[in-house]
């Protein structure tokens, strides 16, 4: 029923009028089907709707989350399943919490070039702690092993989905952040980075804040 449209409508409306306490079989029902559910777009609204009625420490969504944790990397890149990350990112239970935002930091470059994956770095942008993001900072400032390769801010700034992750994480951040990333960005090509039309916004939003440089006013 749960990938079902009339059923989920059915069932969503279930939710709204009924406790979640007395939905034990549903809940049973998602838990058996939750890999399936998840990556459907009727589906991944049921497991959202399971989470938004539910306490985040209630003990009958243990198993779901205890699942939903050992399919992070899948849903995140799905295009259903990353809502339910970023519903759990926002609402979620602590510890699940902290275990996504490992994650996230851990395997930030590559989850923010991904089209669906960029939305759940985003949302960790506004709903991780200061000291996250300064983790995640350091994680994208860090030069790589080989003198080849750019620095991962460079391949971010410069691709469709990544620049709007570093424009949140500019926007959410504080001073610290911002001076580290411009900072970076002064050692580079700023006319390249200029022309650029994805890293062009980078640049733009920088240009708002009193802090640092001016990049795209003629200063440099």
């Amino acid at each position: 029923m749960g990938k079902d449209q009339n059923g989920n409508h059915v069932i969503q409306k279930i939710f709204e009028t009924v406790g979640i306490e007395e939905l034990d079989f549903i809940i049973k029902d998602v838990e058996a089907e939750l890999d399936d559910l998840a990556a459907d777009p009727c589906g991944c609204r049921v497991i959202q709707k399971i989470l938004e009625h539910s306490k985040p420490d209630s003990p009958k969504l243990s198993m779901i989350y205890h699942k939903l944790m050992f399919s992070i990397k899948d849903l995140c890149v799905s295009p259903f399943g990353n809502y339910i990350i970023q519903h759990i990112l926002d609402k979620g239970p602590q510890t699940e919490r902290e275990t996504l935002l490992n994650y996230i930091r851990d395997n930030f470059v590559a989850l923010s070039m991904n089209k669906f994956a960029s939305n759940v770095t985003e949302k960790s942008m506004i709903h991780g702690t200061i000291e996250f993001k300064k983790e995640v900072l350091q994680v994208i400032v860090k030069p790589p092993e080989s003198n080849r390769e750019p620095i991962p801010l460079f391949h971010l700034i410069k691709n469709e989905f990544g620049n709007y992750v570093v424009q949140r994480l500019i926007q959410h951040g504080d001073k610290e952040i911002r001076r580290g990333i411009s900072k970076v960005l002064e050692t580079s090509n700023l006319e390249d980075l200029k022309s650029n039309s994805h890293s062009k916004h980078v640049l733009n939003l920088l240009d708002k804040y009193p802090e640092g440089p001016k990049f795209t006013s003629g200063s440099h």
